[in-house]
């Protein structure tokens, strides 16, 4: 299954494939942005962990890394929800 999708997604441009509807366009573009932001923010959270402790984290600390972690992505996906949703209807797409 993995196989396939990964050789899907190495043959069709999905932007192309998508670009009949305005809608599913800015849905895609808008998902695509999401992921993007939250592998930075990954990226970030981990790059904090490894600049805080000096020695390799116990198992303990990685434990609350991945708990603290959670809360933030749950945190800031909720708040960028809202403001997606609230400038999505301002531009005239009703859910």
């Amino acid at each position: 299954m993995v196989f396939l999708t990964l050789l899907f997604t190495a043959r069709v441009n999905i932007y192309e494939a998508l670009s009949f509807s305005k809608e599913l366009s800015f849905l895609l573009v808008l998902s695509v942005s999401k992921i993007m932001t939250m592998q930075r923010v990954f990226a970030d959270y981990s790059d904090a962990l490894r600049s805080r402790t000096l020695i390799k984290p116990s198992r303990g600390q990685i434990y609350e890394y991945l708990g603290s972690a959670i809360a933030g992505f749950l945190d800031r996906n909720i708040q960028e929800g809202k403001e997606n949703f609230e400038a999505m209807r301002s531009r005239g797409f009703h859910v």
